[in-house]
């Protein structure tokens, strides 16, 4: 009987620095471009993937992220705009870039 492969845990730091905090902005920017939604839609998603990851979110130690529920429409905006961001949200944020860059992209021809 053939083994299902495990998903990868991805690591997420205890804290961050901020050049790490620039880099996590920059790749935030790019990715709201390219999906081209407004901040309500985007903190919903970003909610709801790493909800349905959040196993697999991991902190060095090997414990996993709380809930993501609390990330807003006004969190995301009060980040985009380079305001300083609590650390619960910053790792919310971090792990939904790191969960659509580990997923291949599925494109459907139309």
């Amino acid at each position: 009987m053939a083994e299902i492969p495990q998903a990868a845990a991805i690591a997420i730091p205890f804290e961050y620095t901020l050049a790490e905090r620039d880099a996590i902005r920059a790749r935030f920017l790019d990715r709201k471009a390219a999906l081209g939604v407004g901040n309500p839609t985007l903190s919903y998603t970003i909610c709801r993937t790493v909800a349905a990851k959040r196993l697999h979110v991991k902190f060095p130690d090997g414990t996993c992220i709380p809930e993501p529920n609390g990330l807003s429409a006004r969190d995301l905006a009060n980040f985009e705009n380079g305001r300083m961001t609590t650390h619960g949200k910053l790792v919310v944020i971090d792990a939904y870039l790191q969960i659509i860059g580990a997923t291949p992209t599925t494109l459907i021809a139309a």
